[in-house]
Protein backbone atom coordinates (compact mmCIF):
# COMPACT_ATOMS: atom_id res chain seq x y z
CA UNK A 1 0.00 0.00 0.00
CA UNK A 2 1.28 3.84 -0.65
CA UNK A 3 2.47 5.46 2.51
CA UNK A 4 -0.28 8.55 2.64
CA UNK A 5 2.56 11.12 3.42
CA UNK A 6 2.17 15.22 3.93
CA UNK A 7 3.52 16.12 0.50
CA UNK A 8 0.94 13.47 -1.00
CA UNK A 9 -2.10 15.55 1.35
CA UNK A 10 -0.74 18.90 -0.08
CA UNK A 11 -1.03 17.84 -3.53
CA UNK A 12 -4.92 16.40 -3.04
CA UNK A 13 -5.19 19.66 -1.07
CA UNK A 14 -3.94 22.04 -4.07
CA UNK A 15 -5.82 20.21 -6.88
CA UNK A 16 -9.23 20.82 -4.62
CA UNK A 17 -8.78 24.19 -4.17
CA UNK A 18 -8.21 24.63 -8.10
CA UNK A 19 -10.96 22.57 -9.21
CA UNK A 20 -13.29 24.27 -7.08
CA UNK A 21 -12.05 27.44 -8.23
CA UNK A 22 -12.29 26.86 -11.54
CA UNK A 23 -15.68 24.94 -11.76
CA UNK A 24 -17.13 28.22 -9.65
CA UNK A 25 -15.96 29.91 -12.14
CA UNK A 26 -17.45 28.24 -14.78
CA UNK A 27 -20.86 28.56 -12.77
CA UNK A 28 -20.33 32.21 -12.50
CA UNK A 29 -19.53 32.71 -16.53
CA UNK A 30 -22.28 29.88 -17.50
CA UNK A 31 -24.77 31.40 -15.29
CA UNK A 32 -24.49 35.44 -15.61
CA UNK A 33 -27.70 36.08 -18.00
CA UNK A 34 -29.53 32.93 -17.00
CA UNK A 35 -28.82 32.77 -12.85
CA UNK A 36 -26.24 30.76 -10.93
CA UNK A 37 -28.97 28.20 -9.57
CA UNK A 38 -30.20 27.01 -13.15
CA UNK A 39 -26.52 26.16 -14.29
CA UNK A 40 -24.94 25.06 -10.78
CA UNK A 41 -25.89 21.41 -10.65
CA UNK A 42 -25.15 20.94 -14.77
CA UNK A 43 -22.00 22.58 -14.33
CA UNK A 44 -20.63 20.49 -11.12
CA UNK A 45 -21.71 17.10 -13.47
CA UNK A 46 -20.19 18.18 -16.52
CA UNK A 47 -16.81 19.59 -14.76
CA UNK A 48 -16.50 16.36 -12.53
CA UNK A 49 -16.45 14.13 -15.79
CA UNK A 50 -13.91 16.19 -16.87
CA UNK A 51 -11.58 15.78 -14.00
CA UNK A 52 -12.19 11.67 -14.42
CA UNK A 53 -10.86 12.03 -18.04
CA UNK A 54 -8.14 14.55 -16.67
CA UNK A 55 -6.88 11.61 -14.09
CA UNK A 56 -7.07 8.63 -15.80
CA UNK A 57 -5.71 10.49 -18.86
CA UNK A 58 -2.88 11.45 -16.81
CA UNK A 59 -2.31 9.10 -13.43
CA UNK A 60 -2.77 5.89 -16.03
CA UNK A 61 -2.58 6.01 -19.76
CA UNK A 62 0.16 8.36 -20.26
CA UNK A 63 2.38 7.20 -17.09
CA UNK A 64 1.47 3.39 -17.33
CA UNK A 65 1.07 3.11 -21.17
CA UNK A 66 2.55 5.94 -23.62
CA UNK A 67 5.72 6.29 -20.94
CA UNK A 68 6.63 2.83 -21.47
CA UNK A 69 5.95 2.91 -24.94
CA UNK A 70 2.68 0.37 -25.38
CA UNK A 71 1.23 2.71 -27.97
CA UNK A 72 -1.77 0.70 -29.05
CA UNK A 73 -2.56 0.14 -25.82
CA UNK A 74 -2.67 3.82 -25.21
CA UNK A 75 -5.09 4.71 -28.13
CA UNK A 76 -7.43 1.94 -27.27
CA UNK A 77 -7.51 2.98 -23.58
CA UNK A 78 -8.20 7.02 -24.97
CA UNK A 79 -10.84 5.99 -27.16
CA UNK A 80 -12.70 3.90 -24.19
CA UNK A 81 -12.17 6.91 -22.08
CA UNK A 82 -13.84 8.43 -25.38
CA UNK A 83 -16.49 5.98 -24.90
CA UNK A 84 -16.84 6.49 -21.08
CA UNK A 85 -16.72 10.44 -21.36
CA UNK A 86 -19.65 9.41 -24.03
CA UNK A 87 -21.39 7.55 -22.14
CA UNK A 88 -21.48 8.84 -18.47
CA UNK A 89 -22.66 12.44 -20.32
CA UNK A 90 -25.27 11.00 -22.02
CA UNK A 91 -26.36 9.18 -19.07
CA UNK A 92 -26.41 12.08 -16.90
CA UNK A 93 -28.48 14.49 -19.71
CA UNK A 94 -31.15 11.84 -20.77
CA UNK A 95 -31.83 9.73 -17.43
CA UNK A 96 -30.49 11.59 -14.35
CA UNK A 97 -30.80 14.67 -15.04
CA UNK A 98 -34.38 15.18 -15.99
CA UNK A 99 -35.42 13.21 -12.42
CA UNK A 100 -32.87 15.86 -10.44
CA UNK A 101 -34.12 19.39 -12.03
CA UNK A 102 -37.69 17.82 -13.01
CA UNK A 103 -36.92 18.88 -16.37
CA UNK A 104 -34.72 18.27 -19.66
CA UNK A 105 -31.34 19.12 -19.53
CA UNK A 106 -30.01 22.03 -20.81
CA UNK A 107 -28.90 20.11 -23.97
CA UNK A 108 -31.64 17.53 -24.61
CA UNK A 109 -32.63 19.65 -27.73
CA UNK A 110 -29.07 19.27 -29.25
CA UNK A 111 -28.62 17.25 -32.55
CA UNK A 112 -26.91 14.35 -32.76
CA UNK A 113 -23.77 15.69 -34.56
CA UNK A 114 -23.98 18.96 -31.91
CA UNK A 115 -24.00 16.45 -28.85
CA UNK A 116 -21.00 14.89 -30.57
CA UNK A 117 -18.94 17.47 -30.90
CA UNK A 118 -19.78 18.79 -27.72
CA UNK A 119 -18.64 15.74 -25.75
CA UNK A 120 -16.01 15.34 -27.93
CA UNK A 121 -15.01 18.95 -27.04
CA UNK A 122 -14.95 18.30 -23.81
CA UNK A 123 -12.95 15.10 -24.01
CA UNK A 124 -10.53 16.64 -26.28
CA UNK A 125 -9.94 20.04 -24.18
CA UNK A 126 -9.40 17.97 -20.76
CA UNK A 127 -7.15 14.83 -22.59
CA UNK A 128 -4.83 17.84 -23.74
CA UNK A 129 -4.86 19.79 -20.45
CA UNK A 130 -4.05 16.73 -18.53
CA UNK A 131 -0.91 16.22 -21.11
CA UNK A 132 0.25 19.03 -20.40
CA UNK A 133 0.05 18.60 -16.85
CA UNK A 134 1.86 15.39 -17.36
CA UNK A 135 4.47 16.56 -19.06
CA UNK A 136 5.00 18.93 -16.40
CA UNK A 137 5.27 17.06 -13.84
CA UNK A 138 7.46 14.76 -16.06
CA UNK A 139 9.71 17.55 -16.50
CA UNK A 140 9.79 18.49 -12.47
CA UNK A 141 10.55 14.51 -11.86
CA UNK A 142 13.37 14.45 -14.21
CA UNK A 143 14.60 17.75 -12.98
CA UNK A 144 14.67 16.44 -9.26
CA UNK A 145 16.22 12.99 -10.37
CA UNK A 146 19.03 14.78 -12.00
CA UNK A 147 19.87 16.93 -9.05
CA UNK A 148 19.96 13.84 -6.66
CA UNK A 149 22.49 12.05 -9.25
CA UNK A 150 24.19 15.28 -8.94
CA UNK A 151 23.52 15.38 -4.71
CA UNK A 152 24.68 11.82 -5.33
CA UNK A 153 27.14 11.92 -7.12
CA UNK A 154 28.94 14.64 -5.97
CA UNK A 155 28.16 12.90 -2.30
CA UNK A 156 30.44 9.54 -3.28
CA UNK A 157 33.35 12.30 -5.06
CA UNK A 158 33.16 13.72 -1.05
CA UNK A 159 33.39 10.44 0.37
CA UNK A 160 36.35 9.13 -2.00
CA UNK A 161 38.12 12.64 -1.51
CA UNK A 162 37.55 11.95 2.26
CA UNK A 163 39.07 8.26 1.84
CA UNK A 164 41.88 9.33 -0.24
CA UNK A 165 42.49 11.95 2.32
CA UNK A 166 42.15 9.92 5.64
CA UNK A 167 44.74 7.41 3.49
CA UNK A 168 47.02 10.03 2.58
CA UNK A 169 47.46 11.04 6.48
CA UNK A 170 47.60 7.13 7.65
CA UNK A 171 50.29 5.40 5.03
CA UNK A 172 52.82 8.77 5.46
CA UNK A 173 52.58 8.48 9.52
CA UNK A 174 52.48 4.44 9.12
CA UNK A 175 55.26 4.70 7.11
CA UNK A 176 57.29 7.88 9.68
CA UNK A 177 56.45 5.88 12.16
CA UNK A 178 58.10 2.30 11.04
CA UNK A 179 61.14 4.40 9.66
CA UNK A 180 61.78 5.58 12.72
CA UNK A 181 61.54 2.36 14.69
CA UNK A 182 64.02 0.88 12.34
CA UNK A 183 66.44 4.04 12.65
CA UNK A 184 66.38 3.32 15.97
CA UNK A 185 67.30 -0.45 16.02
CA UNK A 186 69.98 0.74 13.42
CA UNK A 187 71.46 3.89 14.94
CA UNK A 188 74.35 1.86 17.31
CA UNK A 189 75.52 -0.15 14.40
CA UNK A 190 74.92 1.88 11.67
CA UNK A 191 74.70 5.25 12.40
CA UNK A 192 75.29 6.41 8.50
CA UNK A 193 72.46 4.54 7.47
CA UNK A 194 70.47 5.67 10.36
CA UNK A 195 71.41 9.33 9.21
CA UNK A 196 70.43 8.53 5.80
CA UNK A 197 66.83 6.97 7.34
CA UNK A 198 66.47 10.32 9.28
CA UNK A 199 66.88 12.52 6.27
CA UNK A 200 63.77 9.97 4.78
CA UNK A 201 61.73 10.81 8.18
CA UNK A 202 62.01 14.58 7.92
CA UNK A 203 61.43 14.66 3.86
CA UNK A 204 57.88 12.50 4.51
CA UNK A 205 57.16 14.70 7.32
CA UNK A 206 57.47 17.55 5.63
CA UNK A 207 54.65 16.33 2.95
CA UNK A 208 51.95 15.36 5.55
CA UNK A 209 52.69 18.67 7.64
CA UNK A 210 49.60 20.78 8.36
CA UNK A 211 50.22 24.53 7.54
CA UNK A 212 48.79 27.23 9.88
CA UNK A 213 45.47 28.78 9.45
CA UNK A 214 46.90 31.23 7.08
CA UNK A 215 48.41 28.04 5.10
CA UNK A 216 52.32 29.41 5.46
CA UNK A 217 54.51 27.38 7.56
CA UNK A 218 58.23 27.99 8.83
CA UNK A 219 60.35 28.46 5.88
CA UNK A 220 62.92 26.22 8.49
CA UNK A 221 60.27 23.70 7.82
CA UNK A 222 60.89 23.97 4.47
CA UNK A 223 64.23 24.13 4.08
CA UNK A 224 64.39 20.81 6.45
CA UNK A 225 62.38 19.02 3.71
CA UNK A 226 65.86 20.25 0.99
CA UNK A 227 68.11 19.64 3.30
CA UNK A 228 66.59 16.44 3.82
CA UNK A 229 66.70 15.57 0.23
CA UNK A 230 69.75 16.71 -0.49
CA UNK A 231 71.39 14.15 2.48
CA UNK A 232 68.90 11.05 0.94
CA UNK A 233 70.71 11.81 -3.08
CA UNK A 234 74.16 12.20 -1.12
CA UNK A 235 73.42 8.67 0.45
CA UNK A 236 72.26 7.29 -2.59
CA UNK A 237 75.12 8.25 -5.25
CA UNK A 238 78.35 9.11 -3.19
CA UNK A 239 79.67 10.76 -5.96
CA UNK A 240 76.74 13.33 -6.06
CA UNK A 241 77.92 16.92 -7.14
CA UNK A 242 75.29 19.03 -5.15
CA UNK A 243 76.38 22.65 -4.86
CA UNK A 244 73.50 24.09 -1.79
CA UNK A 245 74.00 27.44 -0.09
CA UNK A 246 71.62 29.01 2.00
CA UNK A 247 71.28 32.83 3.66
CA UNK A 248 67.86 33.03 4.88
CA UNK A 249 66.08 35.09 7.73
CA UNK A 250 64.90 33.23 11.42
CA UNK A 251 60.80 34.24 11.29
CA UNK A 252 60.02 33.76 7.57
CA UNK A 253 57.08 31.74 6.98
CA UNK A 254 56.39 30.26 3.22
CA UNK A 255 53.49 28.53 1.90
CA UNK A 256 54.06 24.92 1.39
CA UNK A 257 56.13 22.51 -0.52
CA UNK A 258 57.26 25.24 -3.09
CA UNK A 259 60.69 24.97 -2.92
CA UNK A 260 61.03 20.88 -1.61
CA UNK A 261 58.73 20.38 -4.93
CA UNK A 262 61.54 21.88 -7.35
CA UNK A 263 64.41 20.75 -5.40
CA UNK A 264 62.95 17.32 -5.64
CA UNK A 265 61.98 17.96 -9.51
CA UNK A 266 65.56 18.34 -9.83
CA UNK A 267 67.02 15.63 -8.53
CA UNK A 268 64.17 13.45 -10.35
CA UNK A 269 64.98 14.97 -13.80
CA UNK A 270 68.49 16.03 -13.36
CA UNK A 271 72.02 14.74 -13.93
CA UNK A 272 73.79 15.57 -10.41
CA UNK A 273 76.64 13.08 -10.70
CA UNK A 274 79.46 14.61 -12.75
CA UNK A 275 82.20 17.19 -11.61
CA UNK A 276 81.69 19.46 -14.13
CA UNK A 277 77.89 19.56 -13.96
CA UNK A 278 76.52 19.70 -10.74
CA UNK A 279 73.42 20.28 -8.99
CA UNK A 280 73.01 23.93 -7.59
CA UNK A 281 70.75 24.97 -5.15
CA UNK A 282 70.57 28.53 -3.65
CA UNK A 283 68.67 30.32 -1.13
CA UNK A 284 68.91 33.73 0.40
CA UNK A 285 67.07 36.73 1.38
CA UNK A 286 68.14 40.27 -0.30
CA UNK A 287 66.58 43.95 1.08
CA UNK A 288 63.70 42.47 2.19
CA UNK A 289 62.84 39.68 -0.82
CA UNK A 290 63.66 35.99 -0.75
CA UNK A 291 65.03 34.56 -3.51
CA UNK A 292 65.54 31.38 -4.51
CA UNK A 293 67.46 29.43 -7.27
CA UNK A 294 67.82 25.71 -9.02
CA UNK A 295 69.66 24.89 -11.75
CA UNK A 296 70.43 20.98 -12.98
CA UNK A 297 71.28 19.36 -15.97
CA UNK A 298 69.20 17.10 -17.60
CA UNK A 299 69.27 13.44 -17.54
CA UNK A 300 68.20 10.12 -19.61
CA UNK A 301 68.53 8.03 -16.60
CA UNK A 302 65.23 6.17 -15.89
CA UNK A 303 63.10 8.93 -13.55
CA UNK A 304 61.96 8.14 -9.96
CA UNK A 305 58.67 8.46 -8.69
CA UNK A 306 57.80 11.71 -7.05
CA UNK A 307 55.16 13.36 -5.31
CA UNK A 308 53.96 15.03 -8.86
CA UNK A 309 53.71 18.50 -7.73
CA UNK A 310 52.49 20.15 -10.63
CA UNK A 311 53.90 23.64 -11.76
CA UNK A 312 50.15 24.63 -11.84
CA UNK A 313 49.81 24.10 -8.29
CA UNK A 314 52.83 25.92 -7.30
CA UNK A 315 52.05 28.85 -9.36
CA UNK A 316 48.28 28.91 -7.54
CA UNK A 317 49.77 28.64 -4.24
CA UNK A 318 52.27 31.76 -5.19
CA UNK A 319 49.35 33.61 -6.25
CA UNK A 320 47.00 33.07 -2.95
CA UNK A 321 49.97 34.18 -0.90
CA UNK A 322 51.68 36.87 -2.80
CA UNK A 323 49.33 37.75 -5.59
CA UNK A 324 51.33 40.77 -7.52
CA UNK A 325 54.69 40.07 -5.20
CA UNK A 326 56.17 37.19 -6.50
CA UNK A 327 58.44 36.96 -9.76
CA UNK A 328 58.62 33.51 -11.24
CA UNK A 329 60.87 32.46 -14.08
CA UNK A 330 61.75 29.11 -15.75
CA UNK A 331 63.82 28.12 -18.23
CA UNK A 332 63.59 25.02 -19.73
CA UNK A 333 66.35 24.82 -22.12
CA UNK A 334 67.76 21.40 -24.45
CA UNK A 335 70.52 20.57 -21.95
CA UNK A 336 69.56 22.04 -18.64
CA UNK A 337 66.94 23.56 -16.80
CA UNK A 338 66.58 26.58 -14.34
CA UNK A 339 63.97 28.48 -11.73
CA UNK A 340 64.20 31.32 -10.12
CA UNK A 341 61.44 32.70 -7.87
CA UNK A 342 62.04 35.85 -6.00
CA UNK A 343 59.49 37.04 -3.28
CA UNK A 344 58.95 40.47 -2.55
CA UNK A 345 58.82 42.59 0.78
CA UNK A 346 58.83 39.15 2.96
CA UNK A 347 59.59 40.89 5.73
CA UNK A 348 62.79 39.65 6.31
CA UNK A 349 64.66 42.06 8.89
CA UNK A 350 66.02 39.02 11.43
CA UNK A 351 69.36 38.08 11.87
CA UNK A 352 70.42 36.02 8.81
CA UNK A 353 71.34 32.07 9.11
CA UNK A 354 74.30 31.42 6.72
CA UNK A 355 74.65 28.04 5.54
CA UNK A 356 77.00 26.61 2.46
CA UNK A 357 77.30 23.32 1.80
Amino acid sequence: MHKVTPGKIRVVLLHTCVWLLYIAFAILVYGYDVGLHNVFYETVVSFCISASVFYLHAYYLLPVLAEKRKYLLYVIGMLIVLAYNFGIRYLFAFCIDPVVLHRSSSIAGYSLVKLVLVFSWYWFTFALFSLGYWLARRLVRVEKEARRKEFSEAERARLQLENAALKAQINPHFFVNTMNAFRVEVEPVLPETARGIEAMILFMRSSIMQPDGDGTIALAEEVAAIESLITIYQRRFPNANIRYSKEIGQQLRIVPHIFAAFVENAFKHGSFTRKEKPLSIRLETIDNDLLFYVHNWKSRRIKDDSRGIGLKYIRRQLENAFADRYELAIENADTDYTVTLKIKNIGCNENKLLYTG
